[in-house]
């Protein structure tokens, strides 16, 4: 870190060869950032991107198959969709306008985006390989108001409808599944995905961490009260309160795990 005291790793992929990550340099701030990557062959550190000067926030970075890509802000309402070749060392800006979080989800990066004034969000998607725009999966034209958005492979899930449901899309899904969908009885945030496997936290008393399968549309909650979720593809590791100053963490693998029971 360039400076112990303040400095914080806020988000970061490894992608086999490459770990991407971004550091925020201040405690009281969101506006103060840097993207760097480190090569594992090499054991270079070098710096992709930083703050300019228009002290807008960085919003999360994702890695692949030697590409990074990330969002960030530049203007009022106006963010940028950077993807990164991370061999040739070329950045290019793919997509510009209102939009938000970008994922790479298979041999695509995909991101939410007004596209006319007043009107919600929809997915936009590029191709990986090249950067060019293409058209949007058909089983992503048609969707509800986007609030969260997480990616893992080949799998798309997200929040839609006022903190209400999680559906999920996988690359060749004519169309997405519902996850969960909590009605009026509470709100959830916090989605998290790996292989089959989607996390998420209610917002009932006590916050609870929850997994849902894909395969079946069951869920089980996995912890009496708060934590949170990392995961990579086949990995989740689920984080949770021991004590008022201890926190424990138990790892899932998606891939070895029977399907939940059907509803």
């Amino acid at each position: 870190m360039p400076d112990a005291a303040t400095d914080q790793q806020v988000d970061g992929v490894f992608d086999g060869q490459r770990m991407v990550f971004a550091l925020q340099h201040s405690l009281t701030t969101y506006d103060d950032w840097s993207v760097h990557v480190w090569d594992q062959q090499t054991n270079e550190v070098r710096v992709l991107d930083q703050d300019a000067g228009f002290r807008g926030p960085l919003i999360y970075v994702d890695a692949s198959a030697g590409k990074a890509v990330w969002s960030k802000a530049v203007g009022k309402n106006i963010v940028e969709v950077h993807l990164y070749d991370l061999a040739a060392s070329r950045d290019r800006v793919i997509a510009r306008g209102q939009i938000g979080t970008a994922w790479i989800v298979g041999d695509l990066v995909i991101w939410p985006q007004i596209v006319r004034p007043g009107s919600q969000a929809v997915f936009q998607a590029a191709s990986l390989t090249s950067g060019n725009l293409v058209e949007t999966p058909p089983g992503l034209s048609k969707v509800g108001p986007l609030t969260q958005i997480a990616a893992s492979g080949s799998t798309l899930v997200w929040i839609e409808g006022n903190f209400r449901a999680i559906r999920a899309w996988r690359i060749g899904w004519p169309e997405p599944r519902t996850v969960f969908d909590s009605g009026r009885d509470r709100g959830i945030d916090d989605v998290n995905v790996a292989g089959d496997i989607v996390s998420w936290h209610s917002l009932e008393p006590g916050q609870p961490v929850y997994l849902g399968d894909m395969r079946t549309g069951s869920c089980t909650q996995v912890t009496e009260r708060n934590g949170y979720t990392v995961s990579n593809k086949d990995a989740m590791v689920v984080i949770y309160p021991e004590s008022k100053s201890s926190f424990g963490a138990f790892v899932v693998r998606p891939s070895r795990l029977p399907p939940l029971p059907e509803k």
